[in-house]
């Protein structure tokens, strides 16, 4: 038996000369090998990834932290190896335990930053930029990523400065300067906006998120033929993306391109069969032409949307009880940044971070209905809905707690989930009310922003306290206008498959 570096060695010849299958074999000779170093298994764990075999670089690095637990270079790459599998929430440990074995290295801090920014934590992902930096003064790369951090974080004046600071250190950096077109057209300065994307495409050409900002822009403007010329040019950059074909089904839709507009829906459905918003651009379009048929059986809102009372969870007395604690729960929770047109009511951070007693319990309830209506769901191989249903999924949760939404909240869709919902633990009498529909659930209508000349079809729930509401991710809702001097609760979910 070779010694362990001579294997590496072997391992990097067999892999340039082709022999893969060689190379792997001798990389897991060195793994299982009795006194290799971590340091060679660190360098083990390069050849296999190299080699596109991941699962073979995790052993080299898990084998060189059992023989040295203290090792920070292997927890630093076992954590770029969990993200790499989007196993984030171990990526995520094994980069804090990096951070704690190597505190003055600020990459460890700089990767769990982008680590909890994927997982959806920006308050968190703000604190480990933040420690990047103090670690690695002015480094334009972490001052873009705070800024654009901080505009997630709707800190706009923070975020501003963190990005001038980048751009003044590293003009040349065109991401900065594309997360500063971002935050100019959020606070629509739409000029500035312009400007900013163009710089970033000086630099990178065929940055593909700036091309597409440019033509959004234009859209927002209402200069529709640049924006679709502009969407249409990144459909060809990114043939496989479906996000252009979506905006470039709203254009198309805006000028009354109907055809065109149902043919860019079909090109974002070919990238993503079951894209939800695609699939919400495509009900509305069928609706506008109008396939009325083509629209029933897409959005299918009387077999699609369901409404079940749910059982007494384990461990409460009564459904009553249990919602007294869920909401005592979510009402402690730090707020989200709300929706528009909730402007009277506040949102509640992902319930599911650090949950209750009564929020797992809701976890439970949520789960159970998701599995069951995915059991009852009619099979339908051409739906591209129904024959989409995921293996596994994980849940993100809010509550809504409003006095009053004068104006309605503008409909919306959860385009990253697959099934979505709402339950009622707190209502007010006001909402409760048989003779108006102040604060009940509206499904089916268009945003705001989107002329509809064909009434669509629409489907009104009433809410009760104990009754869960489930509903496509891709349908619009919305809550319709009411004011009460007294609370009302929902807690939404959504099932993101994973």
């Amino acid at each position: 038996m070779s010694d362990p570096e001579t294997l590496l060695q072997q391992a990097g010849q067999q892999a340039r000369s082709g022999n893969g299958d060689g190379a792997r074999r001798l990389l897991a000779d060195l793994i299982a090998l009795a006194g290799t170093p971590p340091q060679v298994l660190l360098g083990g764990a390069f050849e296999a990834y190299q080699l596109g075999d991941i699962g073979l670089a995790e052993r080299a690095l898990r084998r060189a932290i059992e023989i040295a637990p203290d090792f920070a270079a292997a927890h630093t790459n076992l954590g770029n190896i969990l993200r790499e599998q989007g196993r984030l929430d171990e990526a995520i440990a094994a980069t804090e335990v990096a951070c704690e074995l190597a505190p003055r290295e600020p990459m460890n801090f700089a990767n769990l930053g982008s680590l909890f920014e994927e997982n959806q934590r920006p308050d968190k992902a703000e604190t480990a930029f933040r420690e990047a930096l103090a670690r690695a003064p002015g480094e334009p790369g972490l001052l873009d990523a705070l800024g654009r951090i901080l505009i997630k974080l709707a800190r706009p004046a923070e975020a501003m400065a963190a990005l001038k600071a980048a751009i003044e250190t590293a003009p040349g950096l065109a991401s900065a300067h594309l997360n500063m077109g971002n935050l100019y057209q959020e606070a629509e300065q739409f000029g500035a906006a312009a400007k900013a994307y163009q710089t970033a495409l000086d630099i990178e050409p065929n940055d593909i998120s700036a091309r597409g900002n440019l033509a959004l822009v234009n859209f927002r403007q209402g200069n529709l033929e640049q924006a679709e010329a502009g969407f249409s040019h990144v459909t060809k950059m990114a043939p496989h993306d479906p996000v252009a074909f979506n905006n470039l089904t709203q254009v198309r839709y805006q000028r009354g391109e109907l055809q065109a507009a149902l043919a860019a829906c079909d090109g974002a459905l070919a990238c993503d069969p079951g894209n939800r918003t695609a699939l919400s651009n495509k009900v509305i379009v069928l609706n506008e032409i109008p396939d009325r048929a083509a629209v029933r059986y897409l959005q299918n809102i009387d077999a699609f949307v369901t409404a079940q009372y749910i059982a007494t969870p384990a461990g409460y007395d009564s459904v009553a009880a249990f919602n007294d604690a869920l909401f005592g729960e979510v009402e402690a929770e730090p707020d989200r940044f709300s929706e528009r047109g909730q402007t009277g009511a506040r949102q509640t951070r992902d319930i599911m971070l650090e949950p209750g007693p009564a929020v797992r319990a809701y976890a439970g309830v949520i789960n159970g209905a998701v599995r069951d209506y995915i059991a009852n769901l009619t099979p339908d191989p051409a739906h591209p809905f129904a024959s989409t249903p995921p293996h596994a999924w994980r849940l993100e949760a809010w509550g809504t707690i409003s006095r009053e939404i004068p104006e309605g909240e503008d409909t919306h869709i959860h385009p990253t989930a697959w099934l979505s919902g709402v339950y009622y633990p707190r209502l007010p009498a006001a909402v409760r009310n048989d003779n108006d529909t102040g604060g009940f659930l509206e499904v089916g209508r268009a945003p705001n922003h989107i002329v509809q000349t064909q009434a669509p079809e629409l489907k009104i729930v009433k809410p009760e306290m104990g009754l869960l509401v489930l509903f496509p991710s891709f349908v619009y809702h919305r809550i319709l206008p009411f004011t009460s001097p007294l609370p009302r609760m929902s807690v939404a979910f959504d099932a993101v498959p994973i």
